[in-house]
C-alpha cells in the first residue's frame, strides 16, 4: 500500500497545497513519541556481592537533587544501565537512564556512581 504522505501532495489542488502541506508535513514527521517507562526501574546487569567495586546502590530515585538511592542495599558494576520508571524531565519522549560509570581524575582516584546526564 502506497504511504498517504508521499501521495497525498499529488492530489491537492494549487490553491490549497502550501496549507494542507504543512499540515501533512507536521502530521507524517512528528509521529506519536510518547514515553513508555517501565513500571520499575530495569538494569542492563546483574548486582555484584555488596564490598565489590561499583555503585552501591541504584540511582536516585527521583530527578530532584538529593534523592534517595532505589535499590540501597544492592552494588552494581561500572558500565551498567538503568532505565527509570520515569521519563526526562526536560525531554518527556524519552525514558530516563544512568549508567554505573568512574568518574574523576585518575591521580585523584576514581570514584564509582551513577551519571544520569539530561
Amino acid at each position: 500500500m502506497t504511504n498517504l504522505c508521499n501521495i497525498f501532495p499529488l492530489l491537492l489542488g494549487r490553491g490549497l497545497r502550501a496549507s494542507l502541506m504543512a499540515a501533512l508535513l507536521l502530521s507524517c514527521t512528528s509521529g506519536d513519541k510518547t514515553c513508555s517507562p517501565p513500571v520499575r526501574t530495569m538494569y542492563s546487569c546483574q548486582a555484584i556481592p555488596t564490598g565489590s567495586s561499583g555503585c552501591v546502590g541504584g540511582p536516585p530515585s527521583a530527578p530532584s537533587a538529593g534523592a534517595s538511592p532505589i535499590d540501597p542495599d544492592m552494588t552494581f558494576p561500572v558500565g551498567c544501565v538503568a532505565q527509570m520508571p520515569f521519563c526526562v524531565p526536560a525531554y518527556s519522549s524519552e525514558v530516563q537512564t544512568c549508567t554505573c560509570q568512574e568518574v574523576g581524575p585518575p591521580d585523584a582516584g576514581t570514584a564509582v556512581r551513577w551519571s544520569c546526564p539530561k
